[in-house]
């Protein structure tokens, strides 16, 4: 393991998958730093790569692209690999057996930074959780980072006086675990069946999860959802607090170090009897109240204001500071993004709804009715789609599916055989986003693409598909 910044010193070090995302490209800038010889070894071409390249044109390294080379992870020192990549790996195989050290930027970055972190998982919601908390800790005059899963690698911030708030990955988490690391506050959101194509059970995806609490210390803290009793009933060395969005019965409330809900129209805090009204949800923009947003609002004041308490206690958090804070969050892209609306119709850009369940959230948070609903367009994870396909059914929705895309065939099928025929294939976005946007003006109401699948191999990704939808949006409605 990489215990120390002087392990990098004129090592040979080979970055397995630039990618495109950051974190081959950051852990490439940071070997290099700190002394280390760069090889960077991908299975796509020059050309596929060439943006990220441009990024570390400056660093001298060996290229070795569009393969990879059974010499180079005998040879290197220390390969740095992304973590969704199994140590049952061929090539990781090799290293692993010829004694190589094999590190991932989150483990590098669990040995290195010494400040006390914020670690955020959950099924859906990590990434709105993770930048909000950020920023509610940012205006309350903390120099904080969001980074982790987000793309965004906390190698680029390590001893830069940052206060770290990470969005972690099962994949990340399992790779803490080697290092018996989890964050100080750790915050586990939700948990639903995902990556079924990746893990061999939905038990060893949940072990993956659990690592967040797994080696946290008495004096820590774990923020967990009272709505799901397998997550609020887990053990843990370190302080528990529970969050939901509802009000609860004051003569039924659970044991907990504390509990964050809702209380007379006030998002409070309840710790030994003592209730701290934060803020009252009439001061709160409606997009934050959404049922598909405001759950994880909830658990980001928590975790803010936890953090702020145990670290910046000289902080005061008022009601009217955090309300302007909470305001002034837009959200992010591709998650619940609300593009347009008016008297014709609305228009929501979900495309990083990855699951089935993610959809019938995004269903389920749709005022304007009825809904055109734009799915598929890329790879299934093995996850079931037989819910979501019952509330199409129960629901009328207008279906919009892709030619030759695996998730799309999965979805009609099931809609066939519950007698369905309200959709319709096309050959490509811009078509499905011209058919759904025309439908939901007639019908005076939404147009919503919320795939629940990823975005490979029907587009690059989930935020390509994100921003081609916004750009035919833009199109049909501007004519720019």
């Amino acid at each position: 393991m990489i215990k120390s910044l002087s392990d990098f010193k004129n090592k040979k070090v080979l970055i397995m998958g630039l990618g495109t995302k950051g974190g081959g490209i950051e852990s490439a800038k940071f070997a290099y730093e700190h002394g280390a010889k760069i090889t960077i070894t991908d299975l796509k071409d020059e050309e596929s790569l060439k943006e990220s390249l441009k990024l570390i044109h400056e660093i001298p390294k060996a290229l070795v692209l569009g393969e990879h080379k059974e010499s180079d992870f005998q040879q290197h020192d220390i390969i740095i690999k992304n973590p969704g990549i199994k140590d049952s790996n061929k090539y990781i195989q090799i290293a692993l057996k010829n004694n190589k050290t094999v590190e991932c930027p989150i483990g590098i970055f669990s040995e290195l930074n010494s400040q006390p972190n914020i670690g955020i998982t959950g099924t859906k919601g990590k990434s709105y959780t993770t930048s909000l908390t950020s920023h509610l800790l940012s205006f309350f005059g903390v120099k904080s980072v969001a980074a982790g899963n987000n793309c965004v690698s906390p190698l680029g911030y390590l001893g830069k006086e940052h206060d770290f708030v990470l969005e972690l990955s099962s994949w990340q988490l399992r790779e803490l675990n080697k290092h018996k690391k989890s964050p100080n506050i750790a915050c586990w959101l939700n948990f639903f069946d995902d990556h079924l194509n990746h893990y061999n059970s939905i038990d060893d995806y949940f072990e993956d999860k659990r690592n967040i609490l797994k080696h946290q210390s008495r004096n820590d803290y774990c923020i967990l959802p009272i709505k799901d009793d397998k997550l609020a009933s887990l053990q843990s060395n370190s302080k528990k607090i529970l969050f939901t969005s509802d009000e609860l019965d004051e003569n039924k409330l659970p044991e907990c170090f504390a509990l964050c809900c809702l209380k007379n129209g006030f998002i409070t805090m309840i710790q030994d009897k003592a209730q701290i009204q934060l803020v009252s949800i009439n001061q709160l923009n409606p997009k934050l109240l959404i049922s598909h947003h405001f759950e994880l609002v909830i658990a980001s004041i928590c975790i803010a204001y936890i953090y702020l308490n145990e670290y910046y206690s000289s902080i005061v958090i008022d009601e009217n500071k955090l309300s302007k804070a909470l305001n002034s969050f837009n959200g992010l892209e591709h998650r619940f993004e609300l593009l347009k609306t008016n008297s014709k119709a609305t228009v929501i850009n979900d495309s990083a709804a990855s699951t089935p369940e993610s959809v019938v959230f995004a269903l389920d948070s749709c005022r304007k009715l009825p809904v055109s609903l734009i799915l598929g367009g890329g790879g299934h994870k093995n996850l079931s789609f037989e819910k979501l396909a019952e509330k199409i059914v129960i629901n009328k929705i207008h279906v919009i599916l892709f030619q030759n895309d695996s998730t799309s065939e999965l979805i009609s099928r099931l809609l066939c055989n519950l007698k369905y025929n309200n959709y319709t294939f096309v050959d490509s976005l811009k078509e499905a986003t011209k058919i759904g946007y025309k439908q939901a003006v007639m019908d005076k109401g939404t147009l919503l693409l919320s795939s629940g699948c990823s975005g490979a191999p029907y587009f690059t990704d989930m935020f390509e598909r994100g921003k081609l939808f916004k750009q035919y949006i833009n199109e049909i409605i501007y004519g720019n």
